[in-house]
């Protein structure tokens, strides 16, 4: 819970969208993890993996652009996720497009900010691929990562 708090923190610190975290509670019994809670504020959205095979193609489209952005948005400020699933992006229409929010990061990894792909980038993009492929999205997705890394 607690790393998965400073994930939190840390995509707010970046601007980011993101659930503020509030606290991480943790209870141990002789040294291991026997209960734990994390409480964040409420946050609007739906999960991609819920929403997007109920969107027509173009808001599909949108949306795994959207979520590409962000994917590219995380790699390029250091952020390697090590549990991006569409169950954990958190997607919200707004006046201004969709905005996406990645929550559950408890295996995050922060490597220093650039523009470089790495063994957990590449790792990032093969599981969320695997959940984006059947709805014909993956390659949206990447190409808007790609843009974004080249910004």
């Amino acid at each position: 819970m607690v790393r998965e708090f400073d994930a939190l923190a840390w995509m707010l610190d970046h601007g980011l969208p993101a659930p503020t975290p509030l606290v991480a509670l943790v209870w141990r019994r002789l040294g291991f993890v026997a209960r734990s809670t994390l409480v964040t504020s409420a946050f609007p959205g739906t999960a991609a993996s819920e929403l997007l095979p109920d969107l027509g193609a173009a808001e599909r489209n949108e949306v795994a652009a959207a979520i590409g952005t962000l994917v590219g948005t995380l790699h390029s400020l250091g952020f390697r996720d090590r549990n991006l699933d569409l169950r954990n992006l958190l997607v919200e229409s707004t006046t201004n497009g969709w905005r996406i929010a990645k929550i559950d990061s408890p295996r995050h990894v922060l490597r220093p900010p650039g523009k470089r792909e790495d063994a957990w980038t590449r790792a990032d993009w093969q599981r969320l691929r695997k959940q984006l492929d059947p709805l014909g999205l993956a390659d949206v997705a990447f190409a808007a990562a790609t843009r974004t890394r080249r910004s």
